[in-house]
């Protein structure tokens, strides 16, 4: 098998205008996920989609995904990078088009799923070619500049969903994709020649681990919906149990017993590869199901319109994007070591907890001042959780699995992010009626931080059963009760992802603290560097 790349260097202007498309590309990507998500309120009011099917507009994109990045090297050789990406914008633009037009549930989470498998070609092309086409200092500015973009889209993508909902409609949403992709894939088609085309790749297609890996995903993301509403014994639940154990052995005889072009899962026999992903899984799990949880919240519970929901939102992100600098400059003076690099974690793992578990602490009253701390703290933490556990996975590998174990990490994320909205949606999907049945017993019983919660008149209510209540009453009080039931599920669904997270950093601090005293007991001196 040969392949002939482009020598590595400083860049021409052609390559520079190349790679810049192909970095807003990526932000279109990034924009699309964080735009929807605010909009999910809005979207669901136009197309009358069933809450219950509510979060698959987002899954819908993620799990097709997540393929795309597992077929994104394979099908780099197989095509070229410059033609990969050039398609998959064209194939982003197409379906967004699509989307636009949906006129039902069904047709938008169709069209979900083309825009996901496209636009998942395009993140790791851009970080690929970017390693591929410079070197040196113009590498790292390409890297820089990419990353940048990703995460500007993550910051404004709630301010511009809002903006676009309420000055046009939810269907510029998707419009305002197609005139940059046009200019993308004309510019990117013209401008990058990076590699040439392997057609021997076709013979490394591993057909196996890809069915596995499909079948593993979807299966995975049904049960996590379907099994809680119809019982774990029902002949369904079942059934998609049965699919994932095949399809996790699938992919386990595939992709750990032997070396495969798909994923390289035998990293994962490295204790610090294997924590470090699982990190990355927990992750995507808090990132994406707090993008779902609240925005949901706002605009079910606290009847927000789409700007008043993304001038809330957005707080993540600029937390997220003005940390960003200061979390690179930590793991860059002491981060890239396996000891204070555990460390760091843990202590960003834990802050993202903490500041979930204060979501948890949501009222039916709960605005912008009472989520502004939890959401500083869960922005502020997400680099200081990715950027030392990327380094505790990628650091020790040798230069010919880079690749393999970056793919692997970074697809895990994804995946977090599946099953964190999944997650998320059941619990807010089931738990209301458990919590009115309980808030309207501590009613009647008289409890006073119950009324409290729900913002009702304390008067009434001393400890004591109130008595008898009249219909007129009830009538007034059972849509304040709701409101509470699905303020506690939101309560329920944010203290998932803070024991997740919780649960991450200790595992965490226990890996620093073998770490630390495995090595002071080789060299008889402290790991931790001084100063």
């Amino acid at each position: 098998m040969t392949m002939a790349f482009k020598g590595a260097g400083t860049g021409t202007r052609r390559d520079w205008i190349g790679f810049g498309a192909m970095c807003i590309g990526m932000f279109m990507a990034v924009l699309d996920i964080q735009i929807v998500a605010t909009a999910l309120p809005d979207l669901q009011a136009a197309l009358k989609i069933p809450f219950d099917y509510l979060s698959w507009t987002q899954t819908a994109y993620l799990i097709p995904e997540i393929i795309a990045v597992a077929l994104s090297g394979w099908a780099g050789r197989l095509i070229t990078h410059g033609r990969l990406f050039a398609l998959g914008a064209a194939g982003f633009t197409l379906a967004s088009i699509g989307c636009a037009f949906s006129g039902d549930a069904v047709t938008l989470i169709s069209w979900r799923v083309a825009q996901g498998l496209c636009g998942g070609f395009l993140i790791p092309t851009v970080f690929t070619v970017g390693a591929r086409l410079f070197d040196g200092r113009a590498e790292a500015r390409a890297i820089a500049a990419a990353g940048a973009a990703a995460m500007l889209a993550t910051a404004i993508g709630p301010l511009v969903a809002g903006y676009i909902v309420e000055q046009l409609s939810w269907h510029w949403l998707f419009l305002i994709n197609v005139l940059p992709g046009i200019v993308v894939v004309a510019t990117v088609s013209t401008t990058i020649k990076l590699d040439a085309a392997d057609r021997s790749a076709l013979s490394d297609f591993e057909a196996v681990a890809f069915v596995s890996l499909v079948g593993f995903l979807v299966a995975l993301e049904l049960l996590l919906k379907e099994g809680p509403p119809r019982g774990w014994a029902d002949s369904v639940v079942f059934g998609l149990v049965a699919l994932v154990v095949v399809s996790t052995a699938g992919l386990w005889l595939r992709c750990v017993k032997r070396r495969s072009a798909l994923l390289e899962m035998r990293l994962l026999r490295d204790s610090r590869f294997a924590l470090a992903c699982l990190a990355s899984f927990v992750l995507g799990i808090g990132v994406f199901g707090s993008a779902y949880l609240l925005p949901v919240f706002l605009g079910f519970v606290r009847q927000h319109s789409p700007l008043e929901i993304g001038e809330t939102v957005m707080v993540t992100g600029a937390a997220q994007l003005v940390c960003a600098p200061i979390a690179a400059w930590v793991q860059a003076r002491w981060g890239c070591r396996t000891l204070p690099g555990a460390l760091i974690a843990t202590a960003g793992f834990a802050c993202f907890a903490l500041g979930s578990l204060l979501n948890a602490h949501e009222t039916v009253n709960s605005d912008f001042r009472e989520l502004l701390l939890p959401q500083v703290l869960r922005g502020a933490a997400v680099m200081f959780c990715l950027l030392p556990t990327m380094a505790m996975a990628l650091d020790h590998q040798r230069a010919d699995q880079l690749g393999n174990a970056s793919a692997l990490f970074n697809l895990v994320r994804n995946v977090g992010g599946a099953v964190g909205i999944a997650l998320v949606a059941t619990v807010i999907e089931l738990r209301p009626a458990v919590h009115a049945h309980a808030i309207a017993a501590r009613l009647q019983a008289g409890d006073r931080a119950t009324a409290q919660f729900l913002g009702l008149p304390l008067d009434r209510f001393h400890g004591v059963p109130i008595g008898p209540v009249d219909q007129a009453t009830q009538d007034m009080v059972r849509p304040i009760i709701e409101q509470g039931a699905a303020t506690a599920s939101f309560n329920d669904a944010w203290i998932v992802v803070a024991i997740a997270f919780a649960a991450t950093a200790v595992s965490l601090a226990v890996f620093a603290w073998r770490f630390g005293t495995a090595r002071t007991r080789a060299t008889g001196r402290s790991p931790i560097p001084q100063g």
